[in-house]
Order: structure tokens, then sequence, then C-alpha cells
């Protein structure tokens, strides 16, 4: 269990390091620490999404950990895709993508490293 909490304490550092240097780097800047959606589309289809994926938990709950996954990608590419069509010139996007891949690399390695100890239960 210690091994696990050290492990989500460094994704959590590495994170906010990697953000600030992408940020940096792309010259994009933060607007504060909650997520706006860019119209009222967007915001409307997000809260769509929120509430498919607590349908999909309540339906299927034998895969949670696999439904959540999956909506946080649909969510990542969702945001992407809108902050692409419709605020080209803040560069939003390019953090999003990089974030979302980033993310999935690190919850492929924290299931192959922590699922022989059952802290994530395996797929079926």
């Amino acid at each position: 269990m210690m091994k696990f909490l050290i492990f989500l304490t460094l994704l959590l550092v590495g994170g906010w390091i990697i953000e600030y240097l992408l940020r940096k780097t792309f010259n994009v800047k933060k607007n504060g620490y909650i997520y706006k959606p860019i119209n009222l589309l967007h915001k409307r289809l997000e809260w769509t999404l929120l509430g498919l994926l607590f349908i999909s938990i309540i339906l299927f709950s034998k895969y949670t950990f696999l439904i959540v996954l999956l909506y946080l990608v649909i969510l990542n590419l969702f945001r992407g895709f809108m902050e692409w069509l419709f605020a080209r010139d803040k560069r939003e996007y390019i953090i999003t993508l990089l974030f979302m891949i980033i993310y999935l690399l690190f919850v492929a390695i924290t299931y192959f490293l922590f699922v022989s100890f059952d802290f994530i239960p395996p797929f079926h």
C-alpha cells in the first residue's frame, strides 16, 4: 500500500511539472484551476457524457475501471476537439490532448505495476 501511495504522489507532482513545462513550451496560459467549457453546446455535451458514465457504471458495475478509463479518454478527446474547433488561438487543445496521452501511459503503468496487489481490479 505504501508503494502505491508513493507512486500516486510522484504521479501528481510529475503531472504538475509536466503541465508547467508544456504550458511554457507551447506558450499556453492557464485560465484558472476549474475547467470552463468553451460554449453552451460544449457544456451540455459534457454533462450528457457524465450522465452516460453514471448510467454505464450502474448497468455494467463489473467493468467500472474500464468504463471510467474509457470515459476519461472520450472526455479529453471531446474537450480537445471543442477547444481546437472554437478556441484554436488559445492552443489549450495541445495541453489537453498531450495530457490525455500522458495519463493513459501512467494508467497503463499503474495497472501493470499494482494489479497483482489487488488495488485495481483486473479486467474480466
